[in-house]
C-alpha cells in the first residue's frame, strides 16, 4: 500500500518560536480479514480525528469527505459520512464484481483551521 497525505495547520507568523504544530491527524479502523481483505459491501469505515498530544488541543472535526474507488483511483465515489465529534464513519457501497481492491481519499478540517487530505491507493483488498 502507498499513502499520498497532504496536510496544513493556520501559519506561523513571523519571529515565533519553532514549537510543535497541531496538525490534525486521522487514524481509521476497518474490519479486515487476516488478508486484510474486506467484504464486498456493506463495509464500514470509521475515521478518528486526533492531534499529536504534546500540543495540548483536542481534536474537534469540523468537516470529514469520504471517497471510495473500486478502480485504483480512476473513478471516485463520496460516502455518506455519519456520526460528530472526532468520530466519524461511512458504509462502502456494493464493489462492482470484477473490483479486488478499495482506495479510499479523504479530506478533513478542525475548528482551529487545520487541514488533512489523504489517498490510500489499494487501502484494502476485497473477498472474492
Amino acid at each position: 500500500m502507498s499513502a499520498r497525505a497532504i496536510a496544513a495547520c493556520p501559519a506561523v507568523p513571523a519571529g515565533e518560536p519553532c514549537a510543535i504544530q497541531p496538525l490534525l491527524h486521522v487514524r481509521y479502523a476497518v474490519t479486515l480479514d487476516e488478508r486484510n481483505q474486506a467484504q464486498g459491501s456493506g463495509t464500514v469505515v470509521t475515521v478518528t480525528g486526533y492531534h499529536e498530544a504534546r500540543t495540548g488541543r483536542g481534536s474537534s472535526l469540523a468537516g470529514l469527505k469520504l471517497e471510495v474507488s473500486y478502480d485504483e483511483g480512476a473513478t471516485w465515489t463520496a460516502l455518506r459520512v455519519t456520526g460528530q465529534g472526532d468520530t466519524r464513519s461511512a458504509r462502502l457501497p456494493a464493489a462492482p464484481a470484477k473490483a479486488t481492491s478499495v482506495s479510499l481519499r479523504l479530506e478533513a478540517s478542525d475548528r482551529a483551521g487545520s487541514r488533512v487530505r489523504q489517498e490510500l491507493p489499494k487501502a484494502f483488498g476485497l473477498t472474492g
